[in-house]
């Protein structure tokens, strides 16, 4: 990491909305990291706005650093807590007070020269009211570059996201806009990139003619999480299916961009995001847990966590059939699923080759090539392709190529990496607004579709797979998850 050090020039990060649980359960410990490695500086000041009225000790005394950063270090605490301000500002009634004279201040005494980071962890109706605030008091002008990161979420269908990111385009241009409900990790994006561009072995072959089909898999063990009301207004085709596995379906499928610059990259993914054919509601499954163990431990049913309403009828796991109507893999079957409380938590693409159809291969046993990413918890690469089984038959057994990348992520958490690539001026796994507004149209055609089958919760068991509709999503096909 220390290479690109030299690439973050000294600058101030501001959030607003700074007095929520974001900042106490998320980025107060990213800040915190941060600074240990040595990437936020005692030239970094962080100015923290919210709407109560605290001094710096007390707002410190509020998000309670020694208890929400894990395995803190006093000595460095003090040094980090010293980078903190806090200011009163309720952006409800415009009262904004002290805010543009403190951050000219900060600016001036830390030599910032007009670097600024705005991070609104702020409820989705006020990003329209801060953007235009923090504009008109003039901290988005003058010397220096300015970037904007909002939380998510940015809209819940086309309809809102459009009207969000059409206000906020009208006072940043899209190079100084980072989303992050559209992060897929810069580690992600890079992995697959220089896998399939990088490697001839692959580069020729990723074709429809030779994939037979790809599956995408986001499983966590864990439920609803910190914001257990906002997941139950949204569901799991909102949150991960939207989030995480249209950004790396659209990685999968693009044609090799004219450049590794940003925006060629995004440009071809939206082509591909523009290209998905929408499923019909057959090609859809949907379940939502109910009771069940994980990792031998009884957890209760969705309906009965914390925060949600006891008659959801949220769902908390999707499995998907799509495809393509042009590109490379036009036509090859893309098999997501993506759920909640299930055995494992996994991220991975299993990219299935067609049988080669030669006599030495027993096709009784149908032993397909297929290469597997692994994006977490392990990263890596698997190869399976076939092997004598050294018999007095011509038969083949699997043999998996394994290789996995030994090192530890070097962020804690996804907003550390967030706040890390934005410090960069790094945009490359963040989603323009064209990407995001083409994933909105197939989202809601799905929500659209998925209400049609009126599927009966609960559906499936904690700790399994998913529900058993989502097997049958690829046997009706004969085919079946690699795992």
């Amino acid at each position: 990491m220390g290479e690109f050090s030299s690439k973050i020039k000294n600058h101030m990060i501001v959030v607003f909305g700074a007095t929520g649980s974001l900042m106490k359960n998320k980025l107060l410990r990213s800040f915190y990291s941060l600074y240990e490695k040595g990437l936020i500086t005692q030239t970094t000041p962080i100015v923290c706005v919210g709407r109560k009225k605290l001094t710096k000790n007390s707002f410190i005394d509020l998000i309670e650093p020694e208890k929400n950063i894990p395995g803190v270090n006093n000595m460095i605490l003090s040094g980090f807590l010293q980078l903190i301000n806090y200011v009163k500002a309720d952006f409800d009634t415009g009262e904004v007070g002290s805010l543009a004279s403190t951050i000219e201040k900060l600016d001036k005494k830390n030599r910032c020269m007009g670097n600024r980071i705005f991070y609104l962890a702020t409820p989705p109706y006020l990003f329209q009211t801060v953007s235009e605030k923090i504009d008109n008091i003039g901290l988005t002008k003058g010397k220096g570059w300015k970037r904007i990161i909002y939380e998510k979420p940015l809209g819940a269908d086309f309809k809102t996201s459009n009207e969000i990111n059409k206000s906020i385009s009208r006072i940043f241009d899209e190079n100084q806009i980072y989303r992050v409900d559209q992060f897929i990790g810069m580690e992600n994006l890079q992995n697959v990139l220089s896998l399939r561009f990088a490697n001839t072995i692959f580069r020729d072959v990723w074709q429809g003619k030779n994939i037979d089909n790809i599956q995408i898999t986001f499983s966590k063990k864990e439920g609803p999480g910190h914001w257990p009301e906002f997941y139950d207004n949204y569901g799991e085709i909102r949150d991960g299916f939207y989030n995480r596995a249209l950004q790396l379906l659209s990685l999968l499928a693009i044609s090799e961009p004219s450049s590794a610059n940003a925006f060629d990259i995004s440009k071809e993914r939206e082509k591909i995001l523009k290209s998905i054919q929408i499923p019909q509601p057959k090609n859809i499954v949907t379940g939502q847990y109910g009771s069940g163990k994980v990792d031998g431990k009884s957890v209760k049913a969705y309906r009965q966590e914390t925060g949600i309403d006891n008659k959801s009828a949220t769902e908390t796991f999707v499995a998907v059939k799509l495809g393509l109507n042009k590109g490379i893999l036009k036509d090859v079957p893309i098999y997501i699923r993506c759920g909640k409380r299930l055995g494992k938590s996994e991220e991975r693409v299993d990219v299935v080759f067609k049988s080669s159809g030669s006599s030495f291969v027993d096709l009784k046993s149908n032993n397909l090539n297929f290469l597997s990413i692994l994006l977490n918890p392990k990263k890596g690469i698997s190869l399976t392709i076939n092997k004598d089984s050294h018999d007095d038959t011509f038969k083949t057994v699997p043999l998996s190529l394994e290789n996995y990348y030994d090192k530890e992520s070097e962020f804690s958490s996804m907003h550390e990496e967030v706040l890390y690539e934005v410090m960069r001026g790094e945009q490359g796994a963040f989603s323009t607004s064209n990407e995001i507004l083409a994933s909105w149209k197939v989202i809601d055609a799905i929500l659209e579709k998925a209400k049609r089958k009126k599927t009966k919760f609960p559906n499936y068991s904690a700790g399994n797979d998913g529900p058993k509709d989502a097997s049958l999503l690829l046997k009706n096909d004969k085919r079946n998850w690699v795992v």
